[in-house]
């Protein structure tokens, strides 16, 4: 019965990030490539279409690391999107390698301007100079600069969005106060047991398809123990408290 529920779950995990990715695979709206072709793209539509389509699958995958309830979101959600951009039709077999470093490329940038802190510059100003630079914009207006930004910020709370519908919002039992929660007391998995779990977390997610996410991921397991080592490194976003003691000291 184990494991049947836990294949269950995981049929369950990727059925969800299935639907979630359908939705980061979307068009951007007309209204959107307009006024990036305009502000970005010296009036080239179709390059303002690839950045926005980046965008807002950067955006998912984002929201997965950022937002999601569960430690293996962001791994089924990459192997997902992964999957799909190999086989994207409006990219040609022999530019696919090629997109890929773009969308990662993108990704990368778009990560850290969400967690730069220095400067006085806003997170939306920010973002709107990075999508600015991809489009080829070099010396662009506040005003510019401020209406790419609110296209990024717009993206991420519709993927923000798209993952709670996808996967679900969280929802605190009636017995636990929001202090308790926040103040670090037991954890809301932990009271809430099996219910609202999507897979075990004692293995941990898998960094799938793109190589920047392991710098927001902990280190990989230092050594084998418990099973081989694997060709692709664990990397939990929230490490694995296993009910095993640690290694011994070497004197």
């Amino acid at each position: 019965m184990k494991l049947l529920r836990r294949w269950q779950a995981e049929r369950s995990g990727r059925d969800q990030a299935a639907t979630f990715v359908r939705e980061l695979l979307v068009d951007p709206p007309a209204a959107d490539v307009h006024r990036l072709a305009e502000i970005g793209t010296g009036g080239d539509a179709d390059h303002a279409r690839w950045e926005l389509r980046y965008v807002r699958r950067a955006a998912g995958m984002l929201a997965a690391q950022r937002d999601a309830l569960d430690d293996r979101t962001a791994s089924l959600v990459s192997a997902t999107l992964a999957r799909a951009l190999r086989r994207d039709p409006a990219v040609a077999a022999g530019r696919r390698e090629v997109s890929a470093r773009q969308f990662n490329l993108r990704l990368s940038a778009y990560a850290d301007a969400l967690v730069e802190k220095s400067g006085p510059e806003r997170t939306g100003d920010r973002l709107g100079r990075v999508l600015l630079s991809f489009a080829g914009r070099r010396d662009p207006t506040a005003a510019d600069v401020q209406a790419a930004g609110g296209i990024v910020t717009s993206f991420l709370s519709e993927a923000s969005d798209a993952l709670r519908r996808s996967f679900g919002a969280a929802e605190l039992p009636e017995d636990v106060a929001p202090s308790a929660i926040k103040s670090g007391g037991e954890s809301l998995h932990q009271r809430q047991g099996n219910r609202g779990r999507l897979l075990d977390h004692a293995a941990g997610p898998e960094c799938f398809s793109f190589p920047h996410l392991a710098d927001y991921c902990s280190s990989p397991v230092p050594k084998g123990g418990l099973e081989p080592p694997r060709a692709i490194a664990h990397c939990a976003l929230n490490a694995a408290r296993l009910p095993i003691p640690p290694l011994r000291l070497v004197a």
